[in-house]
């Protein structure tokens, strides 16, 4: 039987809004090969950011399966799913999620200090310089702007060569020039590493640049047949 990296089978996800309920996902299935780079892209409101946050066992969908290589996600508690993804994702959000009361660099190495590993000295310290954050390192977030706040997370999400990456819209608050280094930087990653990376975008030059492309709407990944 194949194995995937990632695969997603009739998962629905509805949020209990105040006025009416949302149904972000609706029957969403979709596969991803190891080592693959995927892009999805949509309209806002599509479902994208939530079946990221599925993907990664943030939350939990109603209905449907998530499996991560040979790991079922939503046959695990809460806490499993957190002990997983630790150990086996990488996460970069649209708000960064760096801790404010740690300085750059404590936010860095704050992964390892959680597993109880070390870092890669000589990777991480390469990762600073490609994403222009070395001099940063003794400052706080809140001293920094939200690009250089946005770097600083995906080198955090890097830094621990996960198996997998999941990005949402990691360049929304760069600019076109760090826009190209960062998904530069993904694609390097995936490449040494045999990472796979699914990553939410709405730059559509970026989108079409790698391995394929998906097009989320109403809930569900168009044209992915499982």
């Amino acid at each position: 039987m194949e194995e995937y990296a990632v695969k997603i089978c009739d998962i629905h996800k509805t949020w209990n809004m105040k006025t009416t309920p949302v149904n972000a996902l609706q029957g969403c299935s979709f596969k991803v090969e190891p080592g693959e780079f995927v892009t999805i892209i949509g309209r806002s409101g599509s479902g994208k950011s939530t079946l990221l946050h599925c993907i990664a066992g943030l939350i939990a969908p109603e209905e449907g399966t998530v499996e991560i290589g040979k790991t079922i996600l939503t046959e695990m508690n809460e806490e499993q799913r957190s002990d997983f993804r630790l150990s086996h994702i990488g996460l970069v959000f649209q708000f960064y999620s760096l801790v404010q009361e740690l300085t750059v660099e404590e936010n860095l190495r704050l992964p390892f200090e959680v597993n109880g590993s070390s870092p890669d000295k000589e990777f991480l310290e390469e990762l600073k310089s490609r994403l222009d954050i070395k001099k940063l390192e003794n400052k706080y977030p809140r001293e920094c702007s939200g690009g250089q706040q946005q770097r600083i997370a995906i080198a955090r999400a890097l830094s621990v060569k996960p198996d997998l990456i999941l990005a949402d819209e990691p360049t929304g608050n760069l600019d076109s020039e760090n826009s190209r280094k960062v998904f530069s930087l993904f694609r390097e990653c995936q490449r040494m590493f045999n990472q796979t990376v699914i990553m939410v975008t709405h730059d559509l030059a970026l989108a079409k640049q790698a391995d394929r492309m998906l097009v989320m709407e109403d809930g569900r990944i168009q044209n992915e047949q499982i």
